[in-house]
């Protein structure tokens, strides 16, 4: 098995600006492509934000079940990931399963993480200093 280390606090700050970035990005797209009447709907305004709240949860799903499968597949064995990619279909599926239940958990996990390293930083940087009684 592969000892990999956990990521850093600057690794998870960019997967946490890429995770928003691209949750704005698949709204607004997906807004745009519900304004298109003829394709997608009635080209209402209702009709561009659950178009655009669909593209959401789909780039969520995606990029969300992508990041947490690499990571998962890294940490098994060169037999398990063999088997994995024999069965890709399934082990898409189930990636994408996975990002799309674990997705705001996951985000929320990073953003503690950042924080408490944060925290540990600055406790660090705290000179001590000596009481004399």
């Amino acid at each position: 098995m592969a000892n990999k280390q956990k990521p850093t606090r600057k690794q998870r700050i960019d997967l946490l600006a890429i995770f928003l970035g691209v949750l704005l990005s698949s709204f607004v797209f997906g807004c745009l492509l519900g304004t298109v009447e003829p394709y997608v709907g009635d080209g209402t305004a209702a009709t561009a934000l659950k178009t655009g709240l669909y593209m959401m949860l789909g780039a969520t799903m995606v990029i969300n079940g992508t990041v947490l499968l690499a990571q998962y597949l890294s940490r098994r064995s060169t037999a398990f990931r063999t088997v994995a990619a024999v069965l890709w279909p399934l082990t898409l599926l189930a990636g994408g399963l996975v990002g799309a239940v674990c997705a705001i958990p996951y985000q929320i996990y990073n953003i503690i993480r950042i924080l408490a390293k944060k925290d540990a930083a600055a406790i660090a940087e705290i000179p001590e200093t000596k009481t004399q009684a």
